[in-house]
């Protein structure tokens, strides 16, 4: 009888004691580290590294994604011939969307800088994203490397001013570089693409494939239809998104932690 006890007792002891080590990882991860920001420059950026932000959410990070401009000069791919300030509106809308896609209910934020003109307003950018990481503290920051991946000049001054307030924030323990390799897709004919040897870390996100291009799609005023099969068909072939570390504050940990397979 006391043998059928014992059995009884540890039949619900096992199962209680896998719960707790379970409840405590989960709190390691979702502790005082556990927050990270990504700097983008347009509404459609975050198609780039969806799965990471995506993969990020999952793991418990408090995300905060920042579009520095709204996307208000460019052309309106649905044929409405929305332009500044209406196309603008749309395509912050279509941000929000696109992250809800990835798991991310957070709205972002619109810093509303003149789209095509962020380098002229360089310093104003660095601060505003200074005064933003003093209060949210990322432990993880990604934004653009000096090739902006496709050279555009908004990706590179948001690189460039993302990378100047990291380096006077002092919170901050890996500052990553988004970065592609051959081959890309169409929609990126014009990227900047870097070797194999020079990427740092790759961030295996294949299982968020489906979510990487509902995302993708919620961008109408950016991309035609024939666009968003074609990204449909990219997720699927390139399973990995790549970075390359600019700044490592012993961040070792997070590697291993947050980025490995």
């Amino acid at each position: 009888m006391f043998y059928l006890s014992k059995l009884a007792f540890l039949f619900f002891l096992i199962p209680a004691l896998v719960a707790c080590r379970s409840h405590q990882d989960r709190a390691a991860i979702q502790g005082i580290e556990g927050s990270a920001c990504a700097i983008l420059a347009h509404p459609d950026d975050e198609t780039i590294i969806g799965g990471t932000l995506a993969k990020l959410k999952d793991q418990g990070f408090e995300l905060t994604v920042v579009y520095i401009t709204s996307g208000d000069d460019g052309p309106d791919q649905t044929g409405r011939g929305l332009y500044g300030d209406a196309l603008a509106d749309e395509r912050e809308k279509e941000a929000i969307q696109a992250l809800e896609a990835l798991g991310i209910p957070t709205p972002p934020v619109f810093l509303k800088f003149p789209d095509g003109h962020v380098h002229q307003y360089l310093d104003s950018v660095r601060g505003t994203l200074l005064t933003l990481f003093e209060q949210v503290k990322p432990q993880i920051l990604i934004s653009f490397g000096p090739d902006g991946i496709t050279g555009d000049w908004d990706h590179k001054a948001t690189g460039q001013a993302s990378e100047m307030a990291f380096d006077l924030c002092s919170s901050g323990n890996l500052l990553l570089h988004m970065a592609i390799t051959k081959p890309f897709p169409p929609f990126y004919a014009n990227g900047v693409a870097v070797s194999r040897d020079s990427v740092d870390v790759r961030v295996k996100v294949s299982r968020y494939n489906k979510m990487r291009a509902q995302a993708m799609g919620a961008h109408h005023t950016q991309f035609n239809s024939r666009a968003r099969s074609a990204y449909r068909v990219f997720v699927h072939a390139m399973r990995k998104e790549k970075y390359i570390i600019a700044r490592d504050r012993n961040a070792t940990e997070y590697l291993e932690r947050y980025f490995s397979d």
